[in-house]
């Protein structure tokens, strides 16, 4: 029993050092290694979702879901004298149309009256996002305190 408890904190030991040794290889690569892992990173995720787009271009879809009611009620516990076998909360959904339509590189949802339309290809979309992060990220970087 003693040497598998022994052996555990071995490799437990062992495993911390490997982490921190991973770690310290990581935080030592100079930052043009770093940018230039991320932009390939990014290329390949790219590439990636160049090929879901050619793949769902010619997918043309168009569904409609109307929802009449959808109810959620919480009853209380049967052991507790003030809430047992009442109604504690009521959420409901009623009268809602869900649309998903694809057409092209046309993508429209709208869900309980909020629309969304996008009008590119993923692939413009996700540039877009990384675009809009990283200058979300120079401004929280440049606010003041």
């Amino acid at each position: 029993m003693l040497k598998s408890v022994l052996g555990r904190n071995v490799d437990f030991g062992i495993k911390v050092l490997f982490e921190k040794h991973i770690k310290a290889k990581e935080e030592s690569k100079p930052q043009v290694q770093k940018q230039k892992e991320e932009k390939e990173k990014q290329i390949e995720t790219i590439n990636k979702i160049k090929k879901l787009d050619r793949a769902l271009r010619e997918l043309q879809f168009d569904v409609v879901i109307k929802l009449h009611k959808l109810y959620f009620g919480l009853a209380g516990e049967k052991e507790d004298y003030l809430t047992a076998n009442s109604t504690q909360l009521e959420v409901c959904v009623e009268n809602q149309i869900i649309t998903l339509l694809k057409q092209d590189y046309k993508c429209i949802a709208n869900v309980c009256g909020v629309s969304i339309t996008t009008l590119n290809s993923f692939e413009m979309l996700f540039i877009f996002a990384n675009k809009l992060k990283k200058v979300a990220s120079i401004y929280t970087d440049n606010m003041a305190v």
